[in-house]
């Protein structure tokens, strides 16, 4: 637990001139459950013979999270997001102890995702927001409904192609000196992730139409790796990217400030424009831990938070936080191949892709490598629904390297 320990030194080395901490809300007493209720879990899967690093990343990724919402305040915020940080705590928990056999989730693969593309559909009469309605008013705190929708997709994702593997791959007809795949099975698929991208699309929810379809192809790449599964996920891709151009106002805007900020920097590009501002003022090093300003950024705690570790902790900052993202990464696609059943291997990929698919595109609209999308940085970006859902997704791939371990000492 070295990371979740330095986040914690690094808490208490600029903790005194917090805005929260001047409020006297008391932060300490949640950190405590929280870094205990962590250290508990690590013991759980370390015991069990699970794999020990997947825990400890994440949770050097929340208190790093910690410490930046907590610096840049205002006081409820860092009060709400350990709330939820214990929220999403009590969900790993329940993911780590419920959770096994992974399989009996499969049960529930279609009645999940059709709950969450009901939530989804709810934002439309009742949703709350300013712009784009994403998020349902429950009186006394607020829900994105995207985020369970997200998980939700994983494991239907996980267990249709887990099912249907052999036939998506060797299944094939020609067309003229073509070969291509036998689209027949790739129907409830479709059917599924183009409802899923529908809703998204009416919604404006652009970064999280372009998550479902990156998670969908990688998926159907990782059980049936043909090119052309990759071509027949990219062609609607290339559509959908065009006619959302050519078709929406707000595309168009975001393209043309991706393409060049400095035309309007006070405008339209100042978001932007600030962004790299602050990125440059950090340099390598980082101006240190309280003293950029990177609260002078629109949506710093939410869409931009990896300015605010670029200004302040500078490139090698930037830098450690993107190795814990790949660390969990890694530990995925490690726990896919360790696999001994195609539902537990695909599961692990589908979750793994779901992290590292939303980090890459908010990094990359961070640093100008595409236009900005508006997704929320897994384990640190202020935002309770996304945290918990994170968290759920962590207990799963915990729970999953421990049901393999223990199957393989049992000779399951």
């Amino acid at each position: 637990m070295a990371a979740g320990l330095l986040g914690i030194l690094a808490a208490v080395a600029i903790a005194f001139p917090w805005p929260a901490v001047r409020a006297g809300e008391p932060l300490s007493a949640f950190w405590v459950v929280w870094a205990a209720g962590m250290v508990l879990a690590q013991g759980f899967v370390v015991l069990k013979k699970g794999d020990p690093l997947l825990l400890p990343a994440a949770a050097g990724l929340s208190a790093l999270g910690q410490v930046v919402l907590g610096r840049l305040g205002p006081p409820g915020l860092i009060f709400r997001q350990s709330v939820w940080l214990l929220v999403g705590l009590g969900f790993l928990w329940g993911a780590l102890l419920l959770a096994r056999p992974a399989a009996r989730l499969d049960r529930w693969r279609y009645t999940l995702a059709a709950a969450a593309l009901g939530l989804v559909l709810l934002t439309f009469p009742l949703g709350a927001g300013a712009g784009a309605r994403l998020w349902l008013d429950l009186g006394f705190f607020f829900i994105q409904p995207v985020e369970p929708l997200k998980l939700a997709l994983a494991l239907t994702l996980a267990g249709y192609l887990a099912e249907r593997r052999e036939l998506l791959y060797y299944a094939r007809r020609r067309l003229g000196p073509l070969v291509l795949p036998a689209t027949t099975y790739l129907i409830p698929l479709g059917v599924v992730t183009g409802l899923a991208l529908l809703l998204l699309f009416a919604q404006r929810d652009l970064g999280s139409a372009l998550l479902v379809l990156g998670v969908a192809v990688g998926s159907l790449y990782a059980a049936a790796p043909r090119p052309a599964h990759l071509i027949l996920g990219l062609v609607p891709a290339a559509v959908a990217a065009a006619g959302g151009y050519l078709l929406n106002p707000v595309v168009q805007e975001r393209v043309h400030v991706w393409l060049d900020p400095w035309a309007d920097p006070e405008g339209r590009g100042f978001q932007v424009a600030q962004a790299l501002i602050a990125l440059a003022a950090g340099g390598a090093g980082g101006t240190g831990l309280g003293l950029g300003r990177p609260d002078l950024v629109p949506a710093v705690r939410t869409d931009f938070v990896f300015v605010a570790l670029g200004e302040e902790l500078g490139f090698l900052g930037t830098a450690g936080a993107v190795g814990l993202y790949l660390v969990l990464l890694a530990r995925c696609f490690r726990l896919g191949l360790l696999a001994r059943s195609e539902y537990n291997r695909l599961l692990a990929v589908t979750l793994g892709l779901t992290l590292g698919v939303q980090t890459f595109i908010i990094l990359a609209g961070t640093v100008r490598l595409m236009p900005l999308t508006g997704l929320t940085v897994p384990f640190i970006s202020y935002g309770g629904s996304s945290l918990v859902v994170n968290y759920a997704i962590l207990g799963l791939l915990a729970a999953l390297s421990v049901e393999e371990e223990t199957g393989q000492r049992c000779g399951c």
